[in-house]
């Protein structure tokens, strides 16, 4: 790969670390906040509101990625990046500072609206590598960002989450009224660095010719006889903008690709929602009465082994066997998994344990909420051979999801030409952002159910995940409406 192919790729990857970083941190103490904001409210309440807090983002993202790959398309990719970066990062600043749940709420519409850089990012590695090759390993980069920005960004949250209780050096008024500004803060410092190396080092990959042509529609129209003349710049660009629209819905190969990639987004963020809410609950539940360190800890363990594994290990598994039956592969791996881990949860060994270290660890100084009731295990407090076998399920899970987002973005970025592919990846991430908005309100709504209505397998705790198969095993037969071309680039 070219030195300044590697470099732009480096800034892309950096700035991309950071939105995940913005989507990520605060998952993990999504369940704090709630409670925070709700302190009287039961277990299963409580899982109905963090499902709402947990969706809205996705609502914003809905209206927001159409609207940055139309900007992306007009103004050049390198300006829509910037912007993007910076107006999420201050809706994470203002979200950290919330007064009630409706601030929360609407600080994280915005957020979601203003976070564009998935669309914009993976249109600018698609245009940046010149051939197979170059854009199989620069939408690795995709899964190297995802990576890292799991890594990091619940660690981080878990970490500096409350910090006037953890630190007395930051015990100020500022962090104990607002425990949850300081991840905030953190991230607008990253996306402000962010700003900074694309402004310096990116390159426009929309070419000048290109962003010339749309500036003269807009300006100018050539009658029929000839002579040029002006009309509404206004309605020309809702024109334009209408006909690349009805060429992305007019297209199988398109569509096909947006499709899958949009049903895996819907399937990926229940499990997203689902594994911290199921690992703070009881052991009855399936859960483990972790607090915000131990799921920090696996949050960091999950994402290390993604980083290599998107540069060296995928890209050769889709060299050999290509998109369409990677994906296949990837699907079925993933499918094992999801149905072992409430068979595993659900052990009666398993339960009998949490049930003694539970009761071991009753205190009437316990102040951090699980719901759990006032017991919250930390990392020492959970015996190695479950975090040994919780991990072998969960690293495992992780590196599959990215691994088939990784392809689904390749697929979208080979079924479209240059010219159209901001478009079409605005239009499949808003396709998506609208079902990850329905995703965590209905897990969240489903095990909320499960668990408090008394029923026994298969409809206790482990129904979600019982779902969670089926629609994969849909998604598995979705794979074959995959043309042979979306192997190859249209351009």
């Amino acid at each position: 790969m070219r030195t300044e192919t590697t470099l732009q790729l480096c800034v892309a990857c950096i700035t991309l670390v950071v939105g995940k970083f913005g989507t990520l941190y605060v998952f993990p103490i999504l369940p704090a906040i709630t409670h925070d904001f709700f302190p009287d409210l039961s277990e299963s309440e409580l899982g109905y509101r963090q499902g709402y807090l947990a969706g809205i983002y996705f609502l914003g993202n809905f209206f927001g990625n159409m609207f940055w790959g139309r900007i992306a398309d007009k103004f050049g990719r390198k300006k829509a990046m910037i912007a993007s970066t910076f107006l999420y990062s201050i809706s994470v600043v203002i979200f950290g500072l919330s007064l009630s749940y409706s601030m929360a709420l609407l600080m994280r519409f915005l957020w979601g609206f203003f976070n564009g850089l998935d669309t914009i990012v993976k249109t600018f590695i698609a245009e940046l590598c010149a051939d197979k090759e170059e854009l199989t390993r620069g939408l690795a980069v995709h899964g190297l960002a995802d990576g890292i920005g799991r890594m990091i960004g619940p660690t981080i949250s878990a970490w500096l989450s409350r910090p006037a209780d953890k630190f007395s050096f930051l015990n100020f008024e500022l962090l104990r009224d607002f425990p949850y500004f300081l991840p905030s803060i953190v991230c607008f410092l990253l996306a402000m660095f962010a700003m900074l190396i694309s402004h310096i080092f990116i390159r426009e990959t929309l070419s000048l010719s290109h962003r010339q042509e749309q500036f003269s529609k807009d300006e100018i129209e050539v009658s029929d006889h000839g002579n040029p003349r002006t009309y509404n710049k206004k309605q020309t660009n809702k024109q334009s903008y209408n006909n690349k629209l009805s060429n992305v819905f007019s297209q199988r190969l398109i569509i096909s690709a947006i499709f899958n990639y949009n049903y895996f987004a819907f399937i990926n963020i229940e499990f997203e929602e689902l594994i911290p809410l199921m690992l703070v609950t009881a052991p009855s539940y399936g859960g483990f009465c972790m607090n915000e360190n131990s799921l920090g800890l696996i949050s960091l363990s999950t994402s290390i082994l993604q980083i290599p594994w998107a540069l060296t290990v995928l890209p050769i598994i889709i060299g050999y066997l290509g998109i369409r039956k990677t994906i296949r592969l990837l699907i079925v791996f993933y499918t094992i998994i999801v149905f072992l881990i409430p068979l595993w949860t659900s052990n009666s060994l398993v339960t009998n344990l949490f049930a003694i270290i539970v009761a071991n660890n009753i205190t009437s100084t316990t102040k951090e909420y699980t719901s759990c009731g006032s017991i919250d295990l930390g990392i020492t407090s959970i015996p190695v051979i479950v975090w040994v076998i919780l991990l072998s399920l969960l690293i495992p899970l992780y590196l599959m999801r990215m691994s088939i987002f990784t392809c689904y973005t390749i697929a979208i970025a080979n079924s479209s030409k240059r010219d159209m592919r901001a478009t079409v990846n605005g239009v499949s991430q808003s396709g998506a952002a609208l079902l990850r908005l329905i995703g965590p309100i209905f897990s969240a709504n489903v095990f909320a159910w499960s668990i408090s209505s008394g029923y026994s397998w298969p409809i206790d705790f482990s129904l979600i995940w019982s779902i969670g198969c089926v629609q994969l095993s849909l998604l598995f037969l979705a794979s074959f409406l995959f043309p042979a071309k979306i192997e190859h680039t249209q351009d």
